[in-house]
């Protein structure tokens, strides 16, 4: 089963050869940097509230890239806004 992140990334390749769809400013990083936060939340990695994201568990999810950006993120005693999160992502 594919990941969300992984869902968007091919959503966003061309069918003839691979390259990916022209995408306005930074919209491919931040589209594939929420899909990876709804990923590890959904996997009960990261939780949030209405001002903070934070990490609850660093447990590895056996996927290579979204252990990479669950590294990234703060724990809980710091935490970081979600526009901060897209940064540290993205």
């Amino acid at each position: 089963m594919l990941t969300l992140t992984e869902e968007v990334l091919l959503l966003m390749l061309k069918d003839e050869g691979g390259t990916c769809v022209p995408a306005p400013g930074d919209a491919l990083g931040s589209g594939l940097a929420g899909a990876a936060l709804m990923d590890l939340g959904f996997r009960n990695r990261i939780d949030n509230d209405v001002n903070a994201l934070w990490v609850i568990d660093r447990t590895p999810t056996g996927s290579a890239d979204l252990d990479v950006v669950l590294a990234a993120l703060p724990d809980k005693s710091t935490g970081t806004t979600f526009e901060s999160s897209l940064q540290i992502v993205g």
